[in-house]
């Protein structure tokens, strides 16, 4: 587990698209949120870079975002999300931030299982449930974790 290079992008690219299929981002998206610094944490194993967290730190407001979390399908059920996760949160706490939240699919069963188990809740004040939130038809629970 490492912070990403710049010859890490198209590995993660990759990934991400093997994971997120249509809803993967673009290569150019992550070229420009590499370069404007935000937390990418890769983990490369023997075959190439199997897992990554994408993470935004806004620490004069002391809050973060966990924008993605990808984990390769031979790897899943290992473990390697949630130290991944683990990672990123010690990375974001040690930026200031005190309350991190993150988005997810409300179908994804195994995500919201990994995120609860690591104290995420639903956002105090706030639903959880977002209607439309990345458009028509694109809910998502909205989730909080106070570090």
């Amino acid at each position: 587990m490492r912070t990403a290079a710049e010859e890490d992008l198209p590995h993660i690219a990759r990934l991400d698209r093997e994971v997120f299929g249509d809803a993967a981002y673009p290569f150019f998206v992550l070229r420009q949120l590499f370069d404007a610094g935000f937390t990418l944490v890769v983990v490369d194993d023997s075959e190439g870079i199997c897992a990554y967290a994408l993470a935004l730190a806004l620490a004069s407001e002391g809050r973060g975002w966990v924008l993605a979390l990808a984990v390769g399908p031979r790897q899943r059920g290992t473990g390697l999300g949630r130290e991944l996760m683990r990672e990123t949160l010690c990375h974001l706490r040690s930026l200031r931030v005190r309350e991190v939240l993150l988005t997810v699919e409300p179908a994804n069963a195994s995500a919201i299982r990994l995120y609860r188990s690591l104290g995420f809740t639903e956002r105090r004040g706030a639903t959880g449930h977002v209607r439309d939130y990345f458009g028509p038809g694109e809910d998502r629970l909205l989730l909080s974790l106070t570090l």
